[in-house]
């Protein structure tokens, strides 16, 4: 009985342990997923922004306008370098989706992503 009392205990405090390690990789997640969200947002309404300019322009030079208006300069990112890449050539298709996939959390962590949000991506980037 005391044994059992013990083993009890023993296995409860390692489930706490567990419940907060996931709680704290979630939490890692959530940021993750927060900040890759913004970021998508920010790069979706750009893009919207070029497409209405793109199509008035298509508009005026339909509507048989010799001069479309000229590009409003905007200001623009900068696209950061991307990382040293490696090139390895994989044969069997398995070895590949897998090779992809920790090539995927890399990016991800190179970024700042924490690994637990990292593999998370990449495994719905690459499902």
């Amino acid at each position: 009985r005391v044994v059992r009392l013990e083993q009890n205990r023993k296995a409860a405090r390692e489930s706490r342990r567990r419940k907060k390690v996931m709680i704290e990789e979630l939490q890692r997640s959530v940021i993750f997923f927060s900040r890759a969200n913004s970021t998508l947002k920010q790069q979706n309404d750009e893009l919207s922004r070029i497409l209405m300019r793109c199509q008035a322009q298509v508009a005026q030079i339909e509507n048989g306008d010799k001069h479309p208006p000229p590009a409003v300069a905007e200001p623009v990112e900068k696209p950061q370098a991307p990382p040293a890449v490696t090139v390895v050539q994989v044969q069997n298709p398995g070895q590949q989706a897998q090779a992809q996939a920790v090539a995927t959390q890399a990016m991800y962590e190179s970024q700042g992503f924490p690994p637990a949000a990292a593999r998370a991506a990449a495994q719905t980037m690459n499902a």
